[in-house]
């Protein structure tokens, strides 16, 4: 359980690191000048992103919860 709360630290911090780095670069990795349409979509898949490994996260933990008890 403890790996899992520290895992879920790292993503969200990673998370908000990875907020900051497309809310204020200029020019991304092809050369393209960053726009607010730009930013906004790039931050759109990155939350799209974090969802999807919230939820992997959210079943793991449940499966830990569940198996506390076990020899897991």
């Amino acid at each position: 359980m403890k790996l899992w709360k520290l895992m879920n630290i790292v993503w969200i911090l990673l998370f908000i690191v990875g907020i900051i780095f497309l809310a204020v670069r200029r020019v991304d990795g092809a050369g393209v000048i960053q726009t607010p349409v730009t930013r906004v979509i790039a931050i759109g898949v990155l939350v799209i992103l974090f969802l999807l490994i919230a939820g992997v996260q959210a079943l793991w933990g449940r499966w830990l919860k569940k198996n506390r008890n076990g020899s897991v």
